[in-house]
């Protein structure tokens, strides 16, 4: 993971140094969190896919397939945590990061668009079915993380004095 700043203001190293070190146990929650969440769903159905026996059977997956599920979170993250002189963060800021990560993870997953563009994304790596399952987890993150997107349009930025 490559932390660039995504709003104004967003420049606090340290947070970006612990997203860093955390990525691949933060991908690794997006996806099992999507993949109880769609566990759950076939369970009360009574209803089950080949999905989720994939799902089951993953060991590992390419990262790059829901990277920017990923830094979409680590973004909002920041963006909620940037009045840290108003309000301190946590004692242990990468414990705070990942209790943050699990329930944002939750939260998306209430949307099926969400669980199933993830699971999608990293089942079907390299395919059409990828890149539309991510276009879906994406759409939903950016629903719901407006006020931080909306921010960084132009009319939110400092002038520069010429």
């Amino acid at each position: 993971m490559i932390c660039v700043p995504t709003f104004p203001g967003d420049d606090d190293q340290r947070l970006f140094n612990i997203q860093t070190y955390s990525y691949w146990d933060s991908i690794w929650t997006v996806f099992k969190v999507a993949r109880e969440r769609y566990l759950y769903g076939e369970s009360v159905l009574r209803s089950f896919g080949s999905m989720s026996i994939q799902s089951l059977q993953f060991e590992s997956f390419d990262h790059r397939t829901i990277q920017d599920v990923h830094d979409l979170i680590a973004a909002f993250y920041r963006f909620k945590r940037r009045t840290e002189s108003l309000f301190p963060l946590e004692p242990n800021l990468c414990e705070d990061w990942y209790a943050f990560l699990r329930e944002e993870a939750v939260a998306l997953c209430e949307s099926a668009d969400f669980v199933t563009g993830v699971l999608n994304a990293c089942i079907y790596a390299n395919t059409e079915v990828r890149y539309a399952g991510e276009k879906r987890a994406n759409h939903v993150q950016r629903e719901r993380y407006w006020a931080m997107l909306e921010y960084t349009l132009p009319r939110y930025q400092p002038e520069v004095a010429t």
